[in-house]
C-alpha cells in the first residue's frame, strides 16, 4: 500500500474495531484483510467509493465461496459505515 492516508485510514479503522467495537482478533484481521485488498484492487480513491464502485468491485469475486463472499461483503460494509 503506497498511500500514508490509507495507511492512516486503515490504522484508524483497526483501532475502532479492537477498541470501540470490541471485535475478535482474528475478526480485526480478516477484515484488514478485506479493506487492504479494496484499496490495492479499487480503479478509485477507494475512501471516496460510492455504494455502485463497492457493487463493481465486489462483481470481480462472484463465484467465490459462500464464506468467503459473505465475510468480504461485512468487512467493507463494516468499514464503508464507519468512515
Amino acid at each position: 500500500m503506497e498511500n500514508r492516508e490509507n495507511e492512516r485510514i486503515i490504522e484508524g479503522f483497526k483501532n475502532f474495531s479492537v477498541v470501540d467495537e470490541q471485535l475478535a482478533g482474528r475478526t480485526v484481521e480478516r477484515h484488514l484483510i478485506e479493506i487492504k485488498r479494496f484499496f490495492k484492487d479499487s480503479d478509485r480513491d477507494s475512501i471516496n467509493a460510492t455504494k455502485a464502485d463497492i457493487r463493481n468491485y465486489l462483481m470481480s469475486f462472484r463465484g467465490w465461496c459462500t464464506y468467503s463472499y459473505a465475510n468480504m461483503l461485512k468487512a467493507l460494509r463494516f468499514f464503508t459505515e464507519i468512515i
